[in-house]
């Protein structure tokens, strides 16, 4: 057994905790840590090598080669390279496919915020990591939901709304997807096609989609009406 270290800290690991953890993994390389410092703009042969290492990471996490694609990518930062967030991604994604979460979890802490910033993208991955679970994780979902806006600021979107509807298909969850659903209308998130085809799969949640789309077009004739006020009052002026 070896200690997983993947950039500059690969022990803090628990969300929410204070005090480091180690990760463990059956004969996994040490991972350099990579530059954090601001890089000069890539190189076209930069931009190839980091094509061909993202693939074959995701090729090599596909089939349950987790040890080779952390070596990829080890690999690319011997020879001097910077990461950019889709290498990055193809790791954390090739963790969550091989049910690693923690190592998952580690590959985030170090590479995403320090060296590439995250995106929805990025914290859907961890989603539907801990979607995936039997029963899901919702308590490690509502933790990184929380942590993606309140330490990124980022907003949850559309894919990320799909994404947790899906696991909530998946299991037939009615209760967590009406909650999710209620949250996307508060946001003003907009349903899109993938997300009534999701929840399409189950019947009892086919009505979801239809009172989201209800609750935003009542927002926006309130909206609407309230311009409206405005603009009268402006022209009584």
């Amino acid at each position: 057994m070896m200690r997983i270290c993947v950039g500059a800290s690969a022990s803090r690991v628990a969300v929410g905790s204070t005090a480091p953890r180690t990760i463990t993994a059956p004969a996994v390389r040490n991972v350099p840590r990579f530059v954090t410092s601001a890089v000069a703009e890539r190189s076209e042969a930069e931009n190839v090598a980091l094509v061909e290492v993202t693939k074959r990471i995701r090729d090599l996490g596909r089939d349950g080669k987790l040890k080779m694609a952390v070596g990829e990518l080890a690999q690319f930062a011997r020879l001097g390279f910077q990461p950019d967030a889709q290498a990055a991604s193809a790791l954390l994604d090739a963790c969550v496919k091989n049910k690693k979460m923690e190592m998952a979890e580690a590959v985030f802490q170090d590479l995403f915020g320090e060296v590439v910033e995250p995106d929805d993208v990025t914290f859907c991955i961890l989603l539907r990591g801990y979607g995936a679970s039997d029963p899901p994780k919702w308590e490690k979902v509502q933790s990184w939901l929380k942590r993606m806006e309140t330490d990124y600021g980022i907003k949850p979107t559309t894919v990320v709304y799909n994404t947790l509807l899906e696991i909530c298909s998946r299991t037939k969850d009615l209760e967590m997807a009406e909650t999710f659903v209620d949250r996307m209308a508060a946001q003003g998130v907009r349903p899109n096609e993938l997300t009534a085809a999701i929840v399409s799969k189950r019947r009892a949640m086919r009505g979801l989609v239809r009172r989201l789309e209800q609750y935003i077009e009542e927002e926006e004739e309130e909206q609407q009406a309230v311009q409206s006020d405005q603009a009268a009052s402006l022209m009584k002026l």
